[in-house]
């Protein structure tokens, strides 16, 4: 019975000396993602500079460019692949990256008098389809 509550109270007394770490604090980018053709240079910046730099999380811009399957009209030209993408997670993983894939929102079609591809394809999505943007834009307006 001591033997027990001995016992006890060593597992007990070693877990209060124990703590819980602070998570490592979030060093990051948000960086538009490489078309096709700039694969390897991308994946060589992660290895090369992002990680050693300490960056640990990675807000990847791919709006449209991957290979949509489900509505393959709103490819970018030089979009992503399935494999690529799975390229991409892979040398993240192995550089302790966290990948977090940004598409823009419904509202965010258009910037700077260019549409962008959703409203190309579907312009009955554009919801101030009365506001007219100006012949040159200028930012800040």
């Amino acid at each position: 019975m001591k033997r027990n509550i001995l016992i006890s109270l060593i597992l007990f007394s070693a877990t209060l000396s124990l703590t819980a770490s602070d998570p490592p604090p979030v060093i990051g980018l948000c960086i538009e993602a490489p078309d096709s053709r700039n694969l390897d240079r991308f994946l060589s910046f992660m290895e090369n500079d992002l990680a050693p730099g300490g960056v640990n999380t990675l807000v990847l811009r791919v709006d449209y460019g991957y290979e949509y399957t489900c509505h393959p009209e709103l490819r970018s030209e030089g979009a992503l692949t399935r494999e690529q993408v799975k390229q991409l997670v892979s040398t993240a993983r192995e550089n302790h990256i966290r990948l977090i894939p940004h598409i823009n929102l419904l509202g965010h079609q258009s910037w700077a008098g260019t549409l962008n591809k959703l409203l190309e394809v579907y312009p009955e999505f554009d919801e101030n389809p009365s506001v007219e943007m100006p012949e040159k834009y200028e930012w800040p307006n």
